[in-house]
């Protein structure tokens, strides 16, 4: 009747270790992400965005603004604004819902096409 007591004490004691190295692991996993965060804005590694834009298609910039618009506005009022629509702007997209009455408005976004920065949200009167 031993047994049984000390097969769940070494598994107790298994979960704990494993906790403690995956509480090691992750603090060492941010570690280093945050010295490479530094690199990057020190401009010590190579960024393929230097040769190409990051929004490339008007479907990529529905993604971005769909994205940024959700936990926002919900997935029931933006289910209701289909088709998105994205016209490009010398270097910015213009993303907008589609107004499917006359009354109120339409989520709109507009997104720098060299590295997708969100530059602005709202939703239109």
């Amino acid at each position: 009747m031993k047994f049984p007591s000390l097969s769940i004490l070494m598994i107790l004691t298994m979960a704990s270790i494993h906790t403690m190295a995956s509480e090691n692991e992750k603090q060492f996993t941010e570690k280093l992400d945050r010295e490479y965060i530094q690199e990057v804005l020190a401009g010590k590694h190579h960024n393929v965005l230097s040769s190409r834009e990051a929004v490339p298609s008007a479907q990529v910039a529905i993604d971005i603004a769909f994205s940024v618009w959700l936990p926002i506005y919900g997935a029931k009022s933006l289910e209701n604004q289909k088709p998105f629509h994205a016209t490009r702007y010398d270097e910015y997209w213009f993303v907008t819902g589609t107004l499917k009455t006359r009354l109120g408005g339409v989520a709109e976004a507009v997104i720098r096409a060299k590295n997708g920065e969100v530059l602005n949200v709202s939703h239109g009167k």
